[in-house]
């Protein structure tokens, strides 16, 4: 069969293109193979972040892609006024380090010991119910205008006046008693950053867009995050002016037991005395005895004994006996106050019926609760 000169023509188009689009597939394969490897990439950064803290060069600040002050209010956050800073409390150290004294390398030698423990009862203690804290006219007016509360939920102002005093505080609370408000609320008032270490990024992804649209300069480390997103943090948590810009940072377990750039920075942070509080949500995972243990959970004794001066607050919502001493213990919190809240829900009924009369008295209890209507 001959091929008429059209068809030829547009065969020999075919192959040429063909044959460009292949070059250009090669040259791009070839630049691929010629890049550095990701994690050369990623060492180079933590490199450069280190020089840059070492040299006392700081990036300018960015806001944070989690804050945006023009979303419409939460449903928690019902006043026309952000939140503007107030007064600051911390009981944190208020030693500055000078940013021209090269950084160290980042310790890691941590050995869980064995410690004495002194346990303070703090759901008996009327002091921790005082209203004649310094900080107490603040946390009332925040907790109503960011938050919407008109009051406090049992033990919350108790165990809010607990940690800002200093100490190291183990919380047993019901899920729904409000355990957030204890640490978030607190966060506001304080000078510094509150690091929060939470297990599930989904959790916190939740706290994070509820903080935001109560316009509460928060933000959250991960591995999910782009790199370039987490070295901007970390610039953004090293520049000197950063006292207020973030008022919570979020990470989990696992970041605070394999970043060596982040641990820099919290001992940065320290020692300006801006690391305010250090808050270990669902704590029960820390114990090898809890139904959720996690093992990096295990290696977070290791802030306690990097940042002695800086109170620890533990929370759970089921812990056993054995679980609590065993959380306290790897925590390293030798003097901890302690608030145990009762899980009665009296809006809940519980009944024990004869599983050879139930049938026969359920259809009962039906047919008297809905005659007329069946």
């Amino acid at each position: 069969m001959k091929l008429g000169l059209p068809v030829l023509i547009l065969i020999f188009s075919v192959v040429i293109h063909c044959s460009a689009h292949l070059n250009k597939q090669i040259q791009i394969l070839g630049d691929y193979m010629a890049r550095p490897t990701q994690d050369d990439e990623r060492q180079r950064s933590h490199s450069m972040a280190s020089t840059t803290a070492a040299e006392g060069h700081h990036p300018p600040m960015t806001p944070s892609t989690f804050v945006d002050n023009n979303r419409s209010q939460s449903q928690f956050y019902d006043m026309n006024a952000p939140w503007d800073g107030g007064s600051c409390y911390t009981p944190a150290p208020c030693t500055y380090m000078d940013s021209n004294i090269p950084l160290t390398s980042v310790q890691r030698d941590y050995t869980r010991r064995n410690i004495d423990i002194s346990y303070t009862d703090g759901s008996g203690d009327k002091k921790w119910s005082s209203t004649d804290f310094p900080w107490t006219k603040e946390l009332e007016v925040h907790n109503k205008r960011v938050f919407g509360n008109r009051s406090f939920r049992p033990n919350q102002r108790e165990i809010i006046n607990a940690t800002m005093n200093g100490s190291d505080v183990f919380v047993l609370m019901p899920t729904g008693g409000g355990k957030s408000l204890t640490y978030q609320l607190p966060a506001l008032i304080d000078e510094g950053i509150t690091l929060v270490v939470c297990p599930l990024v989904s959790l916190i992804q939740d706290q994070i867009m509820h903080l935001s649209q109560a316009n509460i300069p928060a933000t959250y480390l991960s591995a999910n995050l782009e790199w370039t997103e987490q070295q901007r943090i970390l610039r953004d948590l090293m520049s000197p002016t950063s006292t207020c810009n973030y008022k919570l940072l979020y990470v989990t377990p696992e970041k605070i037991a394999k970043s060596d750039a982040l641990l820099r920075q919290l001992e940065i942070l320290y020692s300006r005395g801006y690391l305010s509080r250090i808050v270990i949500d669902e704590a029960h995972c820390v114990s090898q005895w809890g139904h959720d243990f996690r093992p990096d959970y295990q290696h977070l004794g290791l802030l306690k004994q990097k940042f002695p001066e800086t109170p620890v607050l533990a929370l759970t919502a089921t812990a056993t006996a054995s679980v609590k001493e065993d959380v306290v213990q790897a925590l390293g919190l030798a003097n901890c106050v302690v608030f145990k809240q009762s899980f009665n829900r009296p809006n809940l009924r519980y009944v024990c019926q004869n599983i050879l009369t139930y049938n026969f008295d359920c259809a009962n209890h039906l047919s008297a609760s809905f005659a007329g209507i069946l």
